[in-house]
């Protein structure tokens, strides 16, 4: 789903964006969706069975329908793409909200560190007696 980019990371505190534009909140809402349509049985059973009867189409065709053969090959190729897509839809949404937790995280250890409950500083070990 990534074209390589990282536009995530610009500077300015904001959320961190897939190639479409879509909001952090849009990627990890679509990565939890396609995760349940994965996993889903029926989906699965449906998404099996149309790639199987492509298959056993094209195997029926006589070498001269060459255009029948290569529509059949299109649409397992793209019924292929779908899932693809969708897989990486979901390991999109895993990999942002990786990134806004480590985010979430050091913002929380930042502030606690200006307020002066950080664990940076190290202690002597006389320093509470």
């Amino acid at each position: 789903m990534s074209n390589g980019r990282n536009n995530g990371s610009n500077g300015q505190n904001r959320p961190p964006e897939n190639d479409y534009g879509m909001p952090l909140q849009q990627i990890l809402q679509l990565g939890q969706l396609s995760a349940q349509l994965l996993s889903n049985p029926a989906y699965n059973i449906a998404h099996r069975m149309a790639i199987d009867q492509a298959i056993q189409e094209w195997a029926s065709t006589q070498p001269k329908e060459r255009e029948k053969r290569e529509s059949l090959y299109c649409e397992v190729q793209a019924l292929g793409r779908v899932a693809q897509t969708m897989a990486g839809m979901v390991e999109r949404a895993q990999q942002a909200s990786e990134a806004q937790n480590a985010h979430q995280a050091n913002s929380e250890q930042d502030y606690l560190d200006r307020q002066g409950f950080g664990l940076d500083e190290q202690l002597s070990p006389g320093a509470f007696n």
